[in-house]
């Protein structure tokens, strides 16, 4: 991946995980500027389809027994209304 533009060098851009393999996107360090563009830059990732997220729906009424699940492994849980 590269860096969104208006990154400077010496700042950090950490992205845990890759396309499709269950992990964790995080993004530090940043200066609020900066840290817009590169979330606008993984938004149009994940819109183009280059960054996915392995996910879970479930309904807003099944949140108690989502709440306790145990076997996601590594998906995210998303809780529709």
């Amino acid at each position: 991946m590269k860096a969104a533009a208006g990154f400077v060098p010496g700042e950090t851009v950490l992205v845990q995980g890759a396309t499709g393999v269950a992990g964790r996107l995080a993004v530090k360090g940043l200066d609020p500027q900066t840290m817009d563009e590169v979330y606008q830059q993984i938004v149009t990732w994940t819109r183009s389809g280059e960054l996915t997220f392995d996910v879970e729906k479930v309904p807003l009424s099944d949140i108690e027994t989502a709440w306790q699940r145990t076997d996601l492994k590594g998906r995210r849980l998303v809780v529709m209304p």
